[in-house]
């Protein structure tokens, strides 16, 4: 049992050493447009042993714990105006659309610029520093928007003027411009954290996610509606930690950290002494 105290406390480091890598991350990004904080999730294990008293009470020594994966705090962080037009930020719990290298993602950081599209020569894109762009539906005269992402937003040529109202429709300057896929949309999950974290602020979907079915059908919901938020032109997302948090968990974090250790130093007395008693 004694050798059990120790591994269950060497665990004990290590996921605390897991929480550090967390806090850091989170120190590290509380600049970073659209990111939302983690943390680690710990659970408890338990020794196999059987039999149990005559009141029922059964033996079920702990023996450590486990880390269980990885939580997001999904809270909106404060939204910062500036004068880009290509910017985008969202009122609301909605994630905006993106592909990038032929994959779908969605994401909380609406900063865009528009370059030219490396899709088609001529035409321009709304492009995040990653390289991820911008996706918008299309109408058609026979069903309406699409219910699904319909592809990327582009412009046959430069814009000298881009208004992206609330609901998500894009206008531009000149209007002989033809824009394609202009109408954008939001997707939304009961589930937040059943998407997986990927880099660049960026979320794959997953069946644990479960996304919010729109009005459109599917998963593609118009901006205001089904708690998505309205956009907000010309505005970005900042981060969401808040670093008083992040200091006093990671206070909590060390102090558990040489908690475990002490039982380590302990242990290893109390085994001695069990040797020491033996001869």
């Amino acid at each position: 049992m004694i050798t059990n105290a120790m591994a269950a406390a060497v665990g004990g480091m290590n996921a605390q050493a897991t929480r550090f890598l967390h806090i850091g991350n989170n120190i590290a990004n509380s600049s970073t447009t659209g990111y939302k904080s983690g943390d680690a999730v710990f659970a408890e294990t338990l020794a196999l042993v059987s039999g149990k008293a005559p009141n029922g009470s059964r033996l079920q020594p702990g023996s450590g714990v486990a880390i269980m994966g990885t939580t997001g705090d999904f809270s909106k962080g404060q939204l910062l105006d500036d004068t880009n037009p290509t910017h985008l930020a969202i009122q609301g719990d909605g994630f905006l659309p993106v592909t990038l290298g032929g994959q779908n993602y969605v994401t909380r950081a609406g900063d865009f610029s528009l370059v030219p599209s490396p899709l088609a020569a001529g035409e321009f894109v709304m492009m995040r520093p990653n390289g991820s762009m911008l996706q918008g539906a299309a109408l058609s005269t026979s069903t309406g928007l699409l219910a699904g992402d319909a592809g990327v937003v582009s412009f046959d040529a430069a814009p000298t003027a881009i208004e992206i109202d609330v609901d998500g429709t894009i206008t531009v300057e000149p209007n002989t411009i033809t824009i394609s896929n202009g109408f954008l949309r939001l997707k939304n999950f009961v589930n937040p954290n059943g998407l997986i974290r990927e880099e660049g602020q960026m979320y794959t979907q997953t069946a644990e996610s479960s996304a919010v079915t729109g009005g459109l059908g599917g998963d593609i919901i118009i901006p205001g509606s089904d708690n998505t938020g309205f956009l907000r032109q010309s505005a970005l997302e900042q981060s969401n930690v808040d670093l008083t948090n992040e200091f006093t968990k990671m206070i909590v974090a060390q102090r558990n950290f040489q908690a475990n250790a002490k039982t380590i130093t302990t242990s290893d007395e109390m085994l001695n002494t069990a040797i020491n008693v033996k001869r």
